[in-house]
Formats: structure tokens, sequence, C-alpha cells
């Protein structure tokens, strides 16, 4: 359905209102679709189109993560307004090697003990135990 909605400075703004199938048809974890139809009824055509907007960013943000037990229940995600929030960052990745920037970071830090170890014929235990 198309339907005319306002924008901040309230001007009109055309708008393509997803329906609940689409929507669910797009949501990831299907779990307790009576409720969440029930959510869906109860939102406006803005936030059924902002809902929509935001499943896209949220999508690309569960799937990187690749944790389906962290995905809210749709009701809850609709209930709760969860789209209105912003996604939180993802760790960089290398595209190389496919690490995250975290990784990479513990690596380089793990090399630099190994290179000093090299250097002063001491490993990174050794020198622990002497510093304890």
């Amino acid at each position: 359905m198309t339907m005319t909605l306002f924008d901040g400075d309230d001007l009109p703004v055309e708008a393509n209102i997803p329906t609940f199938d689409e929507w669910w048809q797009n949501y990831p974890r299907k779990e307790r679709k009576a409720d969440s139809r029930r959510y869906w009824s109860k939102m406006s055509p803005a936030e059924r189109v902002s809902a929509w907007n935001s499943l896209v960013v949220w999508n690309r943000y569960w799937t990187a993560r690749n944790q389906p037990q962290f995905i809210p229940q749709a009701g809850t995600w609709l209930h709760q307004k969860r789209w209105e929030d912003t996604p939180p960052a993802l760790p960089v990745v290398d595209s190389r090697t496919g690490r995250s920037q975290a990784v990479f970071e513990k690596v380089r830090a793990q090399e630099a003990e190994t290179r000093q170890a090299a250097v002063t014929g001491m490993f990174p235990t050794q020198r622990k135990e002497i510093t304890e």
C-alpha cells in the first residue's frame, strides 16, 4: 500500500507501507508470529516504514555477528521499538585474513613478544616468572 506521510518539516512524502507478511518474511527469527502480528497492527504507518527500513541495517549486524541466539524474537523487537536503536559497531575485519581488528592486535602483541624473546633469549613465560 502507498500512503502519504509527513517528514519532520510537515512535507508530504510518498512511502510504500510494508505489510506484516513482507516484514515477517525478512525477519530472521521466526517465533511467536501471532504476537508479532498483534504488535505490528498497533504500529502507525510511519513506524512500520521505520521498522522496515531499520531491519536492513539490523539484518546486516545480526548476519555479521553470526550469533542467532541473540536476535530478539520478532514480537519483542516490535513491541520494544528496537528498530529505533542503533546497532552496536561491528569489529573491523581485515579483508585479507578475515580476522577482526582485536584479534589482529593480539596477534601483533604476541609476535612482538616473540621477537623480544629472540633478542633477549627469554621467552614470555620466563619473564613473567621473574617479574612475579
